[in-house]
């Protein structure tokens, strides 16, 4: 049997530090590194290693970490440092992940909304959403299913330099699905998920798809966009199961007035629709994150795949309304590069998906000190250039002097610069332009 870890033992390098909590599937501890970092340390008391699947859960955990690191949604997710078998008591897998400070999670932001309402805005609200469906596409962008989404999975941790006034990250993905590998447990034990946030294919014991996370993210939506949970009224299982299978919930009535182009009649629909007890007529999380940010009209074009070292996309503030890419006739745009003109009248000239930092940029001024080494990514795809920032990155990634956090794309003269919008500071700007090749 497994033996609980006590405070100050050496775990294969970690020194317990104090018991946070001891759940049906694991304990948890913070714990210090050899380097001394502080860390959450977790120790696996299902599966055992008695159990069948229990060597294809260690993989299949290596696996999820390799896709999270390797895509756009590591941005997204509590960051996984290592795991490890050790013979503590039995052979015993343990886990060790970023300790999170100062940071809420969810369900007290929604909490705090319910008793104090001013005391976060509508537009912050919303912006939370948009993080919060960006984080979701890109995690199943990755061909991952976190299958666990509730509001007390969805940790915030408190950034004042931002409208939105917290960063997002997705925790306990543990039992996690990877959408082309059926996971080692299944037929040996239940899916992963929670009471009041499970999807129908949760209460039908079936196996969480994309569809599955759209569904408990519409019920985290209408509690933080609108009235409130749908179905709090549900005193238990069997009332839940029944008012989600015969879709009892009513379309949202939102909280505030959503900013043009977007409207709070399509936003409601879309709500709606995440809650529809057919997958097959569930939004996806772009599309829903489209619909947030004024885009319904437009075609949900995925972003193009992103290699591991570059940065992500986050759908937030500043996202201005584009033309639709269905508008744009691929047949004019194929063979296309895109120029980014300083002012100097020196030029980036990119043909592919390319990665634009303060290096990149130094032969366009000295302005180029500004950017961070990887700011944003400029990135093609059907025929269409995109902007990607990087939200991470010290400066604003600015197009036409508004700040933006989420993916959009890019038409003949918008002035991509860095700096701060709300103070009106833009260095470097940079004039785009498309021709074709020569």
């Amino acid at each position: 049997m497994p033996k609980p870890a006590r405070v100050n033992d050496n775990v294969n390098g970690y020194v317990i530090l104090e018991h946070l909590n001891t759940g049906a599937m694991a304990i948890s501890y913070a714990a210090r590194s050899s380097t001394g970092e502080k860390v959450f340390f977790k120790q696996y008391k299902s599966p055992a290693v008695s159990v069948s699947w229990y060597s294809g859960f260690v993989k299949y955990q290596q696996q999820l970490k390799k896709r999270v690191e390797e895509s756009r949604a590591r941005n997204f997710c509590c960051r996984a440092i290592a795991s490890f078998e050790v013979e503590w008591g039995c052979r015993t897998f343990f886990q060790t992940f970023e300790f999170i400070k100062g940071g809420w999670d969810m369900e007290k932001v929604l909490d705090q909304a319910r008793n104090r309402p001013r005391s976060i805005t509508f537009e912050q609200r919303l912006i939370l959403a948009k993080v919060m469906m960006a984080g979701i596409d890109a995690l199943h962008e990755a061909g991952i299913i976190h299958a666990d989404l509730k509001p007390p999975n969805i940790q915030l941790l408190k950034d004042p330099t931002i409208l939105a006034g917290y960063q997002l990250r997705l925790i306990d993905m543990d039992f996690s699905v990877l959408a082309d590998q059926k996971p080692p447990w299944d037929g040996f034990s239940a899916y992963v998920g929670s009471p009041h946030y499970y999807s129908p294919e949760h209460l039908a014991g079936q196996a969480p798809e994309r569809a599955s996370d759209v569904f408990s993210c519409g019920l985290i939506l209408y509690e933080l966009l609108a009235g409130g949970h749908p179905y709090s009224a549900a005193e238990d299982d069997d009332a839940y199961g029944q008012a989600v299978r015969s879709y009892a919930a009513a379309k949202p009535v939102l909280a505030g007035t959503m900013p043009a182009p977007a409207s709070n009649e399509q936003v409601a629909e879309f709500l709606h629709r995440c809650l529809s007890p057919n997958p097959a007529n569930r939004p996806t999380a772009r599309q829903v994150n489209l619909a947030l940010n004024g885009r319904v009209g437009s075609a949900p074009v995925p972003p193009p795949r992103i290699p591991p070292a570059t940065s992500v996309p986050v759908a937030g503030l500043g996202s201005r309304p584009t033309p639709p890419p269905s508008a744009r006739d691929p047949r004019e745009l194929a063979g296309q590069i895109l120029e980014l003109v300083g002012e100097s009248g020196r030029s980036l000239r990119i043909g592919i998906t390319t990665e634009i930092g303060s290096h990149l940029c130094r032969q366009l001024g000295e302005d180029a000190r500004f950017f961070d080494p990887r700011q944003f990514t400029i990135a093609r795809n059907d025929g269409s250039w995109f902007v990607i920032p990087n939200v991470s990155a010290k400066n604003q990634t600015l197009v036409n002097g508004q700040a933006i956090s989420s993916i959009i794309a890019l038409s003949n003269g918008d002035v991509l610069a860095v700096g701060n919008a709300a103070r009106g500071v833009a260095k470097l700007p940079m004039t785009v332009r498309m021709s074709r090749k020569s």
